[in-house]
């Protein structure tokens, strides 16, 4: 890292997560004391943007349990700083969430996500806790799409009926208010990429070049991006998820693209 000039940071889903986390502090780290040359250094997390959400019960269980591992872990020196300053000593386990490290990024970013993210879908929207307590036996958080009656909707949208696919709509309309209204998504020099996909870390995958918005793959819209030099404001590279339709007896998904 020392002759290093260009650097992307980046990482998929809790890598994604930690990508938003961390931002800020390896671009200064770079800059002061690993590398002579840095010239250019963006960050691109993929599928990390997890919501601080409750679930279609209205429960807080995703929640409750990023707050008991930011305990667990006492992670407030390993967090973003101006978040961290930002809120009291009872609330800063909420910088453990993508959403509010975002709202504090500096670097130039561009996040990579579904706002119908399948991982989000059974595991923030349609989880419950394990009596009453995060359940730490298992790799998920929590015990994903146990809402009663929601299993096959949450792990397919097109098996969710009308009613359920107007309130997986509202994930999406709650995702894209969340991101969009911070400053960084505003921001010259930054961008997003947030389609309506029900997939996790897509951009790793071939997806990465079929899926599209308005015509523009994810990969062109990156490239597009990165070559920027970070002038542009932000709305020239951000593209936005559509909604999916709610009417009985026709497919629900709303971008053609998603279909590989």
């Amino acid at each position: 890292m020392k002759t290093a000039d260009t650097v992307m940071l980046t990482g998929c889903s809790a890598g994604g997560l930690a990508t938003y986390l961390h931002t800020d502090y390896v671009h200064n780290q770079l800059k002061e004391k690993w590398s002579i040359n840095l010239k250019k250094f963006k960050a691109a997390a993929i599928s990390g943007f997890f919501l601080q959400h409750a679930t279609v019960e209205g429960k807080n269980v995703y929640p409750e349990e990023m707050k008991y591992i930011f305990h667990l872990a006492n992670s407030t020196n390993g967090l973003n700083k101006k978040c961290i300053d930002s809120y009291s000593i009872n609330e800063q386990w909420r910088c453990n969430f993508a959403q509010n490290a975002y709202a504090y990024t500096e670097s130039m970013t561009f996040p990579l996500n579904s706002a119908l993210d399948s991982w989000q879908t059974g595991c923030i929207y349609t989880s419950e806790l394990v009596n009453g307590f995060p359940n730490q036996k298992v790799t998920n958080n929590g015990n994903c799409s146990a809402a009663r009656g929601w299993s096959n909707c949450s792990k397919n949208p097109e098996n969710c009926s009308p009613q359920q696919m107007i309130t997986m709509n509202q994930y999406i309309t709650d995702f894209d208010s969340i991101m969009s209204k911070t400053v960084t998504y505003n921001k010259n020099g930054n961008g997003a990429f947030i389609h309506s996909c029900h997939t996790h870390c897509e951009a790793q995958t071939d997806a990465y070049n079929k899926f599209q918005i308005d015509g523009v793959t994810m990969q062109n819209a990156v490239s597009e991006w990165w070559r920027s030099d970070g002038t542009d404001p932000s709305s020239r590279h951000t593209y936005a998820p559509c909604k999916y339709n709610t009417k009985a007896g026709t497919p629900h998904m709303c971008n053609p693209s998603c279909r590989l």
